[in-house]
């Protein structure tokens, strides 16, 4: 039997809004989204020192702006001409052998009747110090390679960047230089961009270097290469500077080099230095002037 009372309070528990975010529900999400704050605190996130095993000892010339090291298992797949990023994560000295510990000298051996005399002990010879690192010094004052991986490369390289020496590269009256860097039927002009910054390349066609190039990147386009020097302008006060002309190529046989030196007279209007026949293959005739 049910009174008018129950029924009433029935229909009104039907017609209530169920609330699915509770005080207690809240109470669980917040104390989740805490212990995740707490945790993402407390926990280290990288600043560790590298590992003494990965670590990798390197040599450093100041004067020929080069590195020197071991990168066999730390960089496998690097070949000659890419490019790498190195993150110095600490400097130190390199060491020598002053800084290796002295030699372990095992104690006399023993005396026993039954065995055999122990051989005598000597101190193991003291190699002199040397403390000058392994370094491959070139056998050539040409690149090995171009810096630029290329199928064909003529580069034009002196000694002060504060030399300004223009490489033009032409077919008949058709030429490839600083100030117009790219043909289709010879190839694309380079610099060195050691002392370059990047807005440079934009805004200037001389730009502050010791090294031009006219390379052919992905695909060979033979012909006949007429090679001309210009030496524009010095900041140093001379009247001739000294290049080499190296040319490079990616022949079907396997990689083929020439070089050659020159002399360049400031002011002289531009010199015919080489004339270089390039051929399908990849093969090419070098004739200098």
């Amino acid at each position: 039997y049910r009174t008018n009372d129950l029924i009433e309070k029935e229909r009104r528990m039907k017609r209530a809004e169920i609330q699915l975010f509770t005080i207690s529900f809240m109470d669980v999400l917040f104390g989740a989204l805490g212990a995740i704050i707490f945790l993402f605190i407390v926990v280290p996130k990288g600043g560790a020192p590298p590992d003494e095993k990965s670590v990798i000892p390197v040599y450093v010339d100041e004067g020929k702006q080069m590195i020197f090291g071991e990168f066999k298992q730390a960089l496998p797949e690097l070949v000659i001409g890419d490019s790498a990023v190195i993150v110095a994560t600490s400097l130190s000295k390199f060491p020598t052998a002053k800084d290796c510990p002295p030699p372990v000298i095992c104690p006399p051996c023993p005396e026993c009747p039954t065995c055999p005399p122990c051989p005598p002990v000597d101190k193991p010879p003291v190699d002199p110090v040397d403390e000058s690192p392994d370094i491959v010094t070139p056998t050539t004052d040409y690149p090995i390679r171009p810096a630029v991986p290329s199928v064909f490369s003529i580069e034009i390289i002196w000694d002060d960047a504060d030399m300004n020496v223009d490489l033009f590269v032409c077919i008949n009256d058709e030429c490839v230089f600083g100030g117009r860097r790219n043909r289709r039927s010879i190839g694309r002009w380079y610099p060195d961009l050691g002392e370059t910054r990047f807005i440079d390349l934009f805004l200037r066609s001389d730009l502050k270097s010791n090294i031009e190039a006219v390379r052919q990147i992905d695909k060979r386009i033979p012909g006949v290469f007429d090679i001309y020097g210009y030496f524009k302008d010095s900041d140093v006060p001379v009247s001739n500077v000294d290049v080499k002309v190296f040319v490079y190529s990616e022949a079907d046989a396997g990689p083929k080099m020439e070089g050659f030196k020159a002399n360049l007279t400031l002011g002289a209007p531009r010199k015919k230095l080489a004339t270089v026949e390039l051929m399908p293959d990849g093969t090419f005739r070098l004739n200098e002037y």
